[in-house]
C-alpha cells in the first residue's frame, strides 16, 4: 500500500507541474528545483521510499546483522557540532592521559624496585615534601584550565542560535509514548526572510517516519513532550536534549554527511521505552525539496487512495439463476440469518444473566466467608481485650480497698473525738459561766477573778477543738466517700469486663465451627462463576458470527435489489 501511495504522490507532483521550491525568499517568484534523476534500473517509487523512509530493521548483505546501526560520534561524526565535540573530547583525553599513565607506571616501578627482598633492611621513612605537593596540585589545576577553554567554547556554541548561517531550517520535535512527531516550521534564507511551511510528519500507516534533513543546512530543534519526559538523541549529530511537557528545550546542528542515522530515546519513559527509536535521513537539498513536495500532497493523495480502495470492482455476473429466484433466495437467507442471529443473541443474553447470577453468588459467598472470619477475629480480640481489662482492674481492687479501709478507720477516729468534744465543750462552757457569775458577786476576790479567766480560756479552747474535730470529721468523710466510690467503680469495671469477655467467648464458640464451611463454599462458588463467565465467550462468538453473517446476507440482498427510481 505504501508503494502505491508513493506512486500516486509522484503522479500528483507530476500533474502539479514539478517539485516547487521550499527555500524561496519571495513566494511570488518561486525558483523551480529540478527533479533528481532516478538511478538507472531502479523504480522511482522504490528509490524515494529507500531514500526518505528506509527500513530501520533491514539486514545487511549477509543477512545476519542489521544494515543500519547506531554510529559512534567519536568515529563517525555527522555534523559540525559532533565534530567539535569529538575534537574537544580527544583533546581532553590527551591532556588527562598522563594523569592516568604516569601514576600507574610509578606504582609499577615502586612495586618492583622497592619490594621486600628478605635481607632484613628497614624501609626509608619520609615526612613530606612541600615542593612536590605544590607541583602535583598546580599541574592538574593548569590542565583543568587548559581543557576548560575549548569546553566552554563548544558549550556556548551549542546553546547559541545559528544566526550566522543564512541557510537554516526549524523543526518542532514532540515526544510521546512511544513515537516522535516532527513539524517543519520553515526554512530561512536569511535573517529577514521566512517561508512558513508547517508540514507535520510522525507515524504514517503505523510506521515511524524519520526526520529528513538537508546536507549543509543548519537545523534548529525546538523540543517538547505530550506526556512524560523523553530525550531526543542521535549520537552522530552530537545532540541530546530532554523533551519535557510544558517546556521548550533547544538544540541545533548542521548535518554534513549523507545517510541514514539511528538514535534512541535517552530518558526512561515507560514500558515501550526500548522501542522508541529515533531515525533521521540526511539528503541533498534537491532531494529534500522533493520530500517537502511529496509531503504537501500526502493528505490529498491519501484521500484519493482511500476512495480508490473503498471502491469494489464489479465482477461479471455468471450466476445461471434468474434474478427473481436469486432475490427470493437472498430474502430467505436474510430471514434465516435474522432468526439465527436473534437466537444467538438470546442465548448470549441468557449466558450473561447466568454469569452475572453466578458472579453475584460467588461475591455473596466470599463476603459471607470474610464476614465470618472478621466476626471471629473481632470476638477473639474482644475476649482478649476484656480479659486483660478485667485483670488490670482486679489488680487495682486491693490497693483501693486498703485505702477505703484506711479512710473508714480515720473517719471513726475523728468521729469519736468530735463526739467526746460535743459532750465536754458545753460542760466547760457552763462551768466557766458559773465561775464568772461567782466572780461577779465577789469582785474583791482575786482568786475568783483568775479562776473565771482560766475557765473562760478552757471553755474557748474546748469550743475550738470541737470545731476542728467536726471539720476533720467532714473532710475525712468526703475522702472516705471518694475512696469507696473508686473501689465500687473498679469492682463494677471488673464485673462488666468479665461479663463482656464471657459474651465474646460465647460468640467465638458459636463462630468457630462456621469458618471452615464458609471458606469451603467459596471454592465451588468461584468455580461456578468462572465456568459461567467462560461459557459466555463461545456464546458471544457465536452471536458475533451470526450478526456478521446477517450483515453479509443483507449486503448480498442489497446488491440484488434494483436501484430506487430517481425523483
Amino acid at each position: 500500500m505504501l508503494r502505491l501511495l508513493s506512486l500516486v504522490c509522484l503522479m500528483a507532483v507530476t500533474m502539479w507541474g514539478g517539485v516547487p521550491t521550499v527555500v524561496a525568499a519571495d513566494p511570488s517568484k518561486p525558483v523551480p528545483v529540478p527533479m533528481p534523476a532516478p538511478v538507472a534500473g531502479v523504480d522511482p517509487v522504490d528509490h524515494d521510499v529507500d531514500t526518505f523512509n528506509p527500513n530501520v530493521y533491514s539486514l545487511d548483505e549477509s543477512g545476519h546483522g542489521p544494515k543500519h546501526v547506531t554510529r559512534s560520534p567519536f568515529t563517525d561524526p555527522a555534523s559540525d557540532i559532533a565534530r567539535q565535540v569529538t575534537s574537544v573530547t580527544w583533546f581532553s583525553s590527551l591532556v588527562f592521559l598522563p594523569f592516568l599513565v604516569l601514576p600507574l607506571l610509578l606504582l609499577l616501578y615502586v612495586i618492583f624496585k622497592f619490594r621486600d627482598t628478605g635481607d632484613g633492611r628497614k624501609p626509608a621513612t619520609f615526612t613530606g615534601n612541600h615542593t612536590l605537593e605544590i607541583v602535583w596540585t598546580v599541574i592538574p589545576c593548569v590542565a583543568l584550565v587548559v581543557v576548560s577553554f575549548p569546553t566552554w567554547f563548544i558549550l556556548d556554541h551549542m546553546e547559541a542560535p545559528p544566526v550566522h548561517q543564512k541557510d537554516r531550517m526549524a523543526v518542532r520535535v514532540t515526544g510521546k509514548k512511544f513515537a516522535w512527531d516532527y513539524k517543519y516550521l520553515g526554512i530561512y534564507k536569511d535573517a529577514k526572510a521566512e517561508e512558513k511551511q508547517e508540514i507535520a510528519v510522525g507515524q504514517f500507516l503505523g510506521i515511524q517516519e524519520p526526520l529528513v534533513l538537508a546536507k549543509g543546512r543548519a537545523v534548529e530543534l525546538h523540543m517538547t513532550s505530550d506526556d512524560v519526559n523523553h530525550a531526543w538523541w542521535i549520537p552522530p549529530f552530537g545532540v541530546k536534549k530532554d523533551c519535557i511537557k510544558g517546556r521548550d528545550t533547544y538544540a541545533w546542528f548542521t548535518p554534513d554527511t549523507i545517510g541514514f542515522f539511528k538514535g534512541q530515546c535517552a530518558e526512561l519513559c515507560g514500558d515501550g521505552h526500548g522501542l522508541m527509536i529515533i531515525t533521521a535521513v540526511v539528503v541533498e537539498k534537491p532531494d529534500f525539496a522533493r520530500f517537502i513536495a511529496l509531503q504537501r500532497v500526502k493528505d490529498d493523495t491519501l484521500k484519493v487512495w482511500t476512495a480508490i480502495d473503498a471502491k469494489t470492482v464489479a465482477t461479471l455476473d455468471t450466476n445461471p439463476l434468474p434474478l427473481a429466484e436469486r432475490l427470493k433466495n437472498a430474502q430467505v437467507a436474510v430471514q434465516s440469518a435474522e432468526a439465527k442471529a436473534k437466537q444467538a443473541g438470546d442465548a448470549f443474553a441468557a449466558a450473561q444473566v447466568k454469569a452475572k447470577q453466578a458472579t453475584d453468588a460467588y461475591t455473596a459467598v466470599q463476603a459471607n466467608a470474610a464476614k465470618v472470619v472478621a466476626d471471629l477475629a473481632a470476638s477473639t480480640k474482644a475476649v482478649t481485650d476484656h480479659t486483660a481489662a478485667a485483670a488490670a482492674a482486679t489488680v487495682q481492687v486491693a490497693p483501693l480497698k486498703a485505702e477505703a479501709d484506711k479512710q473508714t478507720a480515720a473517719l471513726g477516729v475523728t468521729t469519736n473525738k468530735a463526739t467526746a468534744l460535743v459532750v465536754t465543750a458545753p460542760a466547760y462552757a457552763a462551768a466557766a459561766k458559773a465561775i464568772q457569775d461567782a466572780a461577779a458577786k465577789a469582785p474583791l476576790n482575786p482568786d475568783l477573778a483568775n479562776a473565771a479567766k482560766v475557765a473562760a480560756a478552757t471553755a474557748q479552747q474546748q469550743a475550738g477543738e470541737l470545731a476542728v474535730a467536726q471539720k476533720a470529721m467532714t473532710d475525712t468523710a468526703a475522702v472516705q466517700k471518694v475512696a469507696a466510690d473508686k473501689l465500687a467503680a473498679t469492682m463494677k469495671l471488673v464485673t462488666d469486663n468479665q461479663l463482656a469477655a464471657a459474651e465474646a467467648q460465647k460468640k467465638v464458640v458459636a463462630l468457630t465451627p462456621m469458618v471452615k464451611p464458609a471458606a469451603d463454599a467459596v471454592v465451588p462458588a468461584k468455580a461456578a462463576a468462572d465456568a459461567a463467565n467462560a461459557a459466555v465467550v463461545p456464546v458471544k462468538a457465536a452471536a458475533d458470527a451470526s450478526a456478521a453473517e446477517l450483515v453479509a446476507v443483507k449486503s448480498q440482498l442489497d446488491q440484488l435489489q434494483p436501484p430506487a427510481p430517481k425523483k
